[in-house]
């Protein structure tokens, strides 16, 4: 009898990524336990009542978590999320599946944390400068402290793809509400980086995913890089050709842009766009990442699907049409993620896309990559990254009531790559990659500085 031969063996410190098939969450069936008004860490889930004028699907529906960190009414804003799906059923697990990673990563963590200074660690360690800092003349307009080698920190462990070795990460790139002292904060807290999944890999992946998104996007806006523009009608999804043209009869285009990277993967950029001045906002923007074209490219077109009709029902405040008439008058006053896709409502705005915009179509192809799990994805995604001068870190911050669902919470970390920042001032301008990477990829002659970068604040929320 021939024996089976063994697959690839796993580097040192994949083995928690291996979980048999059986072990695989179904979040579908999981739904009853997680989603109760009194005892559900979901209390409910709703549909977002759309305009008349936007098209039904994609469905959007908006998740409220329980209460449990017991925030004020200032700070419940953060309890609500939301999700999209061309189906009811994908846009209800898209929302208890955000907020199940917004909960995980909310919960109080109970890692062991070390407060030190670097130099002082046992043990391997993330520089902090690779989390992409700030120039030094950024510093004396924010509220964040240089770092110099020698600041006291908390750190948590993290644990590397590349290596296999657990790696001291600093907290405040790890959790999303993490205490930090004024002397601690070296930059704001974000949710990139932070995903759910049904295993860990699939969290681990998800959350690479992000990040490698975000990367490609800000690096293509702030250098204005060429973009490879799609036609979206030719997408091999005839029921998402078929909701793109559903929004052109209304009046709003959908364009598709390929984002240029360095990684394994791909990232898609998509614009709805407004044919008329004046009858809802101007430009919404969406991304998306996957190492499927296809799959990439949908949820960029999608994303534009879910965050459009909340735009269009925040103009019709007029807290929101004040806020719009001030950034009007001062664009880079852009202060806050709200503000970001709320500036590109107005459409003098508009001249800021023409970078994308007035690309030519070109042909693309979708074919469809050989289906791979998530660990070998994650390899891929590792493998490129190692050999572009990053690592794959990830902190499991799965809560135990999740755990026993079988359900994972992860915040992954890549170090070096551009993060994205809400606030025009805040742009996180202190690393190398931003400035190195368009030449790398042929699309810039020469390295520039950041009096070249692209003024215009970006338009993503």
């Amino acid at each position: 009898m021939l024996k089976k031969s063994p697959g690839p063996s796993l580097p040192p410190g994949w083995e928690g990524l291996t979980a048999p098939a059986a072990d695989r969450a179904d979040l579908a069936a999981l739904i009853p336990r997680l989603v109760d008004a009194r005892t559900g860490l979901v209390h409910s889930v709703e549909p977002f009542q759309k305009d008349a004028t936007e098209p039904p699907r994609p469905f959007v529906l908006t998740a409220r978590i329980a209460n449990h960190r017991f925030v004020g009414k200032d700070a419940q804003v953060d309890l609500h999320c939301s999700g999209k799906g061309m189906t009811w059923e994908e846009a209800r697990l898209s929302a208890v599946g955000e907020a199940v990673e917004r909960y995980g990563g909310g919960c109080v963590s109970t890692l062991p944390e070390v407060r030190a200074a670097r130099q002082a660690l046992d043990g391997p360690s993330l520089d902090p400068r690779d989390l992409v800092l700030y120039r030094p003349e950024q510093y004396a307009s924010l509220p964040y402290v240089p770092y110099d080698g020698n600041n006291v920190l908390r750190w948590v462990r993290a644990r590397s793809l590349g290596t296999g070795d657990a790696v001291h990460v600093p907290t405040g790139a790890v959790f999303l509400n993490d205490p930090q002292a004024p002397g601690e904060r070296l930059f704001p807290t974000t949710s990139n980086g932070l995903a759910a999944g049904p295993t860990l890999a699939d969290a681990v992946l998800r959350a690479a995913c992000e990040v490698l998104e975000r990367d490609a996007v800000m690096i293509t806006w702030l250098h204005r890089l060429p973009c490879h523009r799609v036609d979206p009608a030719h997408h091999p999804d005839p029921e998402l050709v078929d909701w793109v043209r559903s929004y052109a009869r209304r009046g709003v285009d959908l364009h598709l842009f390929r984002v240029p990277t360095d990684q394994a993967l791909h990232v898609f950029l998509a614009v709805g766009v407004q044919r008329d001045a004046g009858a809802g906002p101007a430009a919404v923007v969406g991304m998306g990442a996957d190492l499927s074209a296809a799959r990439a490219a949908r949820g960029a077109l999608l994303e534009v699907g879910q965050i459009r009709p909340a735009l269009v029902r925040r103009l019709r405040r007029p807290e929101s049409r004040q806020r719009l008439e001030e950034l009007r008058a001062q664009p880079g006053a852009v202060a806050k993620l709200e503000d970001h896709d709320l500036l590109y409502a107005l459409p003098e705005r508009l001249a800021a896309l023409d970078f994308l915009l007035r690309r030519p179509v070109e042909p693309f192809s979708w074919d469809a990559p050989a289906a791979v799990g998530a660990v070998d994805s994650l390899r891929l995604l590792t493998d490129r990254l190692r050999a572009t001068g990053s690592d794959l870190l990830y902190c499991d911050l799965t809560p135990p009531d999740l755990r026993a669902l079988g359900l994972h919470v992860v915040r992954a970390v890549l170090p070096g790559l551009q993060p994205i920042d809400f606030g025009h001032r805040e742009r996180r301008l202190g690393g190398e990659r931003l400035y190195q990477l368009p030449v790398k990829l042929g699309l810039a002659p020469a390295r520039v500085g950041p009096e070249a970068l692209n003024p215009d604040p970006h338009p993503i929320a």
